[in-house]
This record gives C-alpha cells, sequence and structure tokens, in this order.
C-alpha cells in the first residue's frame, strides 16, 4: 500500500494518492522432484476494467527441470528479464524506498518479462548463472522517456525479433553479491509492416538493442548497501525517428524528445540496522539512496538531447520489519531535472511477502 504526496515547484501544493500497486499471488506445484511450475498472478491498481486504473496480468508463468541437479537446469514459459537487481527480486520486503528505484524503472523497465527458453544453473556454491532466448521489444513502443513502451510481456508478442540475455552472479560470501546482465537483439523485424518511406515504400529495418548492467549488494552485521550502474545502446535510432507509416504520417512525432542512442542511469544506497545492538529482533534501517539517469544521454545526429530527461534523485527514509516478511516503510525524494525543474515527494508504505 503506497500514500505519496508530490509538490513540482517551489511553490507546488502537495498532491496526495493513495493507492496498493500490485497485488501477487504465487502458485508453485512440483511435478517430480525435478521438474516443476511456477505461476505469478498479479492485479494492479486494485481494479481492472477497460475504464479501470489497473490490470490483471501474468508476470510469471514457466515450467522447469533440473537436468543436473543444482548445477544446471531448463526453463520455458513467461520469465522475469534477468537484469539488474529489482525486475527478479522486486518484493517490498526486499528492497528500501516505498518506490522503487527510479534507475531499475527507467533505465532498466521493471516489471519486464518476456517468452523465453533457456538455461539456469548454480555450478558451483558461490556462482550462479541465467541465459535465455526471449522475444525481442517492440521498436515502434521505444520513446524519449526510455524502452518501456517496447515491452511485449507475454501478450501476443511480435516473435520476428529475439534476445539474447544472460546474467551471472557471484557471491563469495553469505549476503555479498556481485552480477553482471546483457541483452543483446536487433528489434527492427518486430516493426514488420510498419515501416515505410514517406511515399509509401516499404522498408526493413535494422534496430539494435545492447543492454549491460554491473551490481552488487550486501547484507552482512545489520549493514545493508546496493549499488547498480545500467546502459543501453541503440545505434540507428535514427532511422526510427526518420520513419513513417502506411498512411505517411511519422512513427515519432516530436523531433524535441528524440528516441536516444544512448540510455544510461545508476545508484548507490546504504542503511544500517539501528535496532541490531539491542538484539531485539526487528530491524529498522535508516536508509539513503542517490540515483542519476538520465534517458537521453546521447541521441542521433541532428537532433538535441532534450535536458529534462537528466534527472538526479535523492532519497531519505527508513524501513521498519517486525518480521522478515513484513515491512513498514517512509521516505523523503528530491527530484532535480538538469533544467532546474524540481520536485519533492514524501511517500508512506505498507508491504507483506510470504
Amino acid at each position: 500500500m503506497h500514500v505519496r504526496g508530490t509538490t513540482t515547484g517551489r511553490e507546488g501544493e502537495r498532491a496526495w494518492v493513495a493507492d496498493i500497486p500490485r497485488l501477487v499471488l504465487f502458485v508453485a506445484h512440483e511435478f517430480t522432484t525435478d521438474i516443476r511450475s511456477y505461476v505469478e498472478l498479479e492485479v494492479e491498481h486494485s481494479l481492472s476494467c477497460a475504464s479501470c486504473p489497473g490490470a490483471a496480468e501474468l508476470e510469471q508463468a514457466y515450467i522447469e527441470w533440473n537436468a543436473a541437479g543444482r548445477a544446471l537446469g531448463l526453463r520455458a514459459g513467461l520469465v522475469l528479464v534477468p537484469m539488474g537487481i529489482i525486475n527478479q527480486w522486486h518484493e517490498p520486503p526486499v528492497f528500501h524506498g516505498v518506490v522503487r528505484p527510479k534507475v531499475e524503472t527507467v533505465v532498466i523497465p521493471s516489471t519486464w518479462r518476456e517468452i523465453a527458453v533457456g538455461a539456469f544453473g548454480q555450478p558451483l556454491d558461490w556462482l550462479r548463472f541465467e541465459a535465455y532466448a526471449m522475444t525481442g521489444l517492440d521498436p515502434l513502443g521505444f520513446r524519449a522517456g526510455g524502452l518501456a513502451g517496447g515491452r511485449q510481456n507475454g501478450g501476443l508478442a511480435r516473435a520476428n525479433a529475439w534476445a539474447g540475455v544472460a546474467r551471472v552472479e557471484a557471491e563469495p560470501l553469505l549476503g555479498v553479491v556481485a552480477g553482471a546482465s546483457l541483452y543483446a537483439s536487433d528489434a527492427g523485424p518486430n516493426g514488420d509492416g510498419k515501416f515505410f518511406l514517406r511515399d509509401g515504400t516499404p522498408v526493413d529495418l535494422s534496430v539494435p538493442v545492447l543492454g549491460w548492467s554491473l551490481d552488487a549488494r550486501w547484507r552482512r552485521s545489520g549493514l545493508e548497501a546496493r549499488i547498480l550502474f545500467a546502459q543501453w545502446h541503440l545505434p540507428e535510432a535514427r532511422a526510427l525517428m526518420v520513419s513513417f507509416n502506411r498512411s505517411g504520417a511519422p512513427n515519432f512525432i516530436d523531433p524535441t524528445s528524440p528516441v536516444a542512442t544512448r540510455i544510461r542511469g545508476g545508484y548507490v544506497e546504504a542503511a544500517y540496522d539501528v535496532l541490531r545492538p539491542l538484539g531485539v529482533g526487528h530491524e529498522l534501517l535508516p536508509f539513503a539512496r542517490l540515483e542519476a539517469y538520465d534517458t537521453q544521454s546521447a541521441v542521433p545526429e541532428g537532433y538535441a538531447e532534450n535536458a529534462s530527461y537528466g534527472v538526479r534523485e535523492l532519497t531519505l527514509g527508513a524501513s521498519y520489519r517486525p518480521t522478515q516478511g513484513i515491512v513498514l516503510k517512509a521516505d523523503y525524494q528530491l527530484r532535480d531535472r538538469t533544467l532546474g525543474f524540481d520536485q519533492t515527494q514524501l511517500n508512506f508504505g505498507l508491504g507483506f511477502m510470504y
């Protein structure tokens, strides 16, 4: 549950919104000791209908087979894209802040899932991996604000272009994890039949999408810390910007906010359990997170970067966990856009998982 109050500008009044962003119901079944299924059903914003703010959807739905014990398994179905931290681990008790880090919702468009087939495993006690072939992005959904509109999420997904995605995690000490993710695709074929020259001549566009992220997290002795950096490259973004639809209208109509050739962002976060020295079993963790992200870090030749998409964000708050499955949160956020536009947000939240 979220209660959020936002002000825009120095004289702006705080506007409050209360919401239940999501409820996820998890169902698992073991067919044998080595073959099992995982399904997550999600309701967003409480209500789902044609005129309602929410949606009812599948978040995950896959079957997996541990072909060689922990060392190697095979997985197929609707799978979370293994990029960054939050996209796979986004339950409210496991991250600080009422709302998820912006870098992992704007730069890495969490929650992001695609139909996939691939392998996973833990060949060593300290080493884990995932690697998939999955449905690619729809390039017509790209915008100046990032790639989120290109997610297909398993709903009548165009499957002319597929992506290769891989992630490796190392945990040399319990609670100390370092990870790296890589994504590569040519999304152009997923716009099949929708790219034309101004005179109506159909064209096939190549739209490479290359992304990577590096991250690390620490949870030991009452200290919790995270650091992440992610970057995307779209070297042929200009071809998208100058494309037309069948009727001769531009596919991308706002030249002042072009699809970027480079998107990037990162954050650092630290928290400490101030109740740990008391040995009470509860946790109270004041935290701070500093983020910087820019979905217009570089733009195609002939276009100008829109500086309003470059944002620095500071979040100060606290998380209280009476037990590991329940969290009460409060934080204050200050957003600074490079044009001098300022915004503050005061958040309160309650979350649980089991």
